[in-house]
């Protein structure tokens, strides 16, 4: 069973959300091993056999616990990607998967994740200093194999771009957002195509 401990070491873990997975999978893999529910996340602990009843249900509750735990370190926004998955070795497959995408959105928002740390006021500056790192770890490993300066101009134009675009026209931003790989061609493309439509009296 979850007891007050567990659930008071859990809440010291910063859920995860859309740009801190790295911190994150650390701090939450670490709890899972205090707990001695690791290898039930990542699969290596042996299933037991179905006549040993006591033995299954032993890992059905640490199934269950693990699951337990790695819901409740999810902010709202994540949680719908493990909306009906009730195996804590396929949450934790679904969400390594969707936060490793090496990807210009996915960089994206660690880029915004970087430049929005801000020093708060009973913050060292080796602390912040560590945060930033943190944050720059996050970008590096977003970086496909053959990444390049002018990979990273595109990158930083697109951010650009986007960034620029006022509150009412977050659609459009988010739309973009969504694109498998950001090109700023290919944004430039939907801003005059936004403004076409937008003179002609439609809304994009």
């Amino acid at each position: 069973t979850i007891t007050m401990s567990s659930e008071l070491h859990l809440a010291k873990i910063i859920k995860l959300g859309d740009a801190n997975y790295r911190s994150w999978n650390f701090n939450i893999s670490a709890f899972l091993r205090s707990k001695a529910l690791w290898d039930i996340v990542i699969g290596t602990r042996p299933v037991p056999d179905p006549k040993d009843t006591a033995a299954v249900l032993k890992y059905t509750q640490d199934s269950e616990m693990a699951l337990g735990f790695l819901q409740m370190s999810l902010e709202e926004s994540q949680q719908p990607h493990i909306y009906g998955c009730d195996n804590p070795g396929a949450v934790w497959k679904i969400l390594a998967n969707l936060h490793n995408q090496k990807t210009s959105s996915t960089r994206f928002v660690a880029y915004n994740a970087l430049f929005n740390v801000t020093k708060k006021d009973d913050e060292s500056l080796q602390a912040l200093s560590t945060g930033v790192t943190q944050h720059m770890q996050q970008v590096k490993e977003l970086r496909p194999d053959k990444f390049d300066l002018d990979a990273l101009d595109n990158d930083l134009m697109c951010m650009a771009l986007i960034r620029a675009l006022p509150p009412n026209l977050d659609n459009l931003a988010q739309n973009l957002l969504l694109q498998k790989d950001l090109d700023k061609d290919a944004i430039i493309r939907s801003f005059m195509q936004h403004d076409v439509t937008a003179s002609a009296g439609f809304k994009a």
